[in-house]
């Protein structure tokens, strides 16, 4: 079975102050399996490989310029789907 990561309450900057609850999305994936580690690092795996890190900051997950405060392992996407083409390039040039 598959699983993404669906993003949600994001921000254009770590001290953006809501009126609401944020941004939405996208979900990313699919993936074979997700990773945390201390919340330094989610590692998405697929394959037996990891393509790179989603990373962290200031206790938020940074994702193309945003900063997502809250994310969820699901096997349904709530939102759409970035290509996962795309999702492996970001991660690659993130390393």
């Amino acid at each position: 079975m598959a699983v993404y990561l669906d993003l949600f309450h994001g921000r254009d900057t770590i001290d953006e102050d809501l009126n609401d609850w944020g941004d939405h999305g996208p979900s990313l994936g699919p993936f074979d399996s997700i990773q945390t580690t201390y919340l330094d690092h989610i590692r998405p795996v697929i394959g037996g490989e990891s393509p790179g890190d989603f990373r962290f900051r200031d206790g938020m997950l940074v994702w193309r310029g945003k900063y997502f405060g809250d994310w969820c392992v699901v096997s349904e996407p709530a939102f759409p789907v970035e290509p996962i083409e795309a999702t492996l390039q970001y991660l690659a040039s993130q390393l």
